[in-house]
């Protein structure tokens, strides 16, 4: 069984932190492995839906399970799960829930914005590249591509 450290810290303005818990690197490694080759599918396997599973396999838990949870099928939908939660996106989200931090500290398992040819994704920093979900599975982009960066 996995031993979790403190979890839930509230920061402040809404932001609640969830603690790595023990043995999170090999949990990583699992997560990205099982989904290295899963093609991207909104709302099933979209860059959302794969960052949230590497943050439940770091904390054990995510700060988002209603959008987690959002049936969606397009990238409207996608948008419009958001909104009924009260965000304008995506990003909005990530900004009212997670803590931004410059890339130049981001470190292996937190999230980073990176340009598509659809808007910006959500990647996963995986050390000197980030995971993002692509057409035939996982892309692994470099790090100087990312805009944005936020803790898990």
């Amino acid at each position: 069984m996995t031993k979790l450290l403190p979890t839930n810290l509230f920061l402040g303005l809404g932001l609640v932190a969830l603690f790595r818990i023990i043995g999170w690197e090999k949990n990583l490694n699992e997560t990205i492995e099982a989904y290295r080759s899963e093609p991207f599918a909104w709302g099933s396997n979209d860059c959302f839906t794969f960052a949230v599973r590497c943050e439940e396999a770091i904390c054990g838990k995510t700060r988002f399970p209603e959008l987690y949870k959002a049936e969606y099928t397009n990238q409207f939908g996608s948008m419009r799960a958001f909104m009924r939660e009260g965000y304008y996106g995506m990003i909005d989200c990530l900004h009212q829930r997670l803590n931004e931090i410059d890339m130049a500290v981001a470190q292996r398992g937190d999230w980073a914005a990176v340009g598509t040819t659809h808007g910006l994704a959500i990647g996963v920093v995986t050390g000197d590249k980030i995971a993002v979900t692509g057409e035939h599975g996982l892309v692994f982009l470099p790090y100087s591509s990312a805009v944005k960066a936020w803790r898990i």
